[in-house]
């Protein structure tokens, strides 16, 4: 008997835990927005450092922030609301994150950039750097 509401409260907490880990659209995410009712909608979309995406039919519509379902219903709610479609069934999925670089340069053999990697140190960046005798 006890073992019941402690089951629930275990799936509550995972079920909120799930809703709060949904990752958020920004500024340089690539979108695939999938549109049953209108397959030439059909495409990836690189959201501007606004925050928008510019979706065919409807023009810049408003994403950072959101999750994928929100921003799916966003698409979907302003394709009804403004008569493109009578009904509209859309998706939205972040298929590549805003990638983070790192940039190098001076008085260096070498300069350039490399993506960011949560475990790079410093070290690495010299080393790719090719840094000169004179370099401080």
């Amino acid at each position: 008997m006890f073992l019941r509401p402690v089951f629930i409260f275990v799936l509550l907490l995972l079920t909120i835990g799930t809703a709060f880990a949904q990752a958020k659209i920004k500024a340089g995410d690539i979108l695939r927005l999938v549109c049953i009712e209108e397959p030439s909608m059909n495409r990836d979309y690189t959201v501007t450092s606004d925050g928008l995406v510019l979706v065919d039919f409807l023009g810049a519509v408003k994403v950072e922030g959101l999750t994928e379902a929100q921003a799916a219903a966003t698409v979907q709610k302003q394709l009804i609301d403004q008569r493109i479609l009578a009904k509209a069934t859309v998706t939205i999925q972040i298929v590549q994150a805003e990638i983070k670089r790192v940039r190098f340069g001076g008085k260096v053999g070498l300069e350039g950039e490399t993506p960011w990697k949560s475990n790079q140190r410093l070290s690495d960046i010299i080393r790719l750097a090719d840094v000169l005798p004179e370099t401080d």
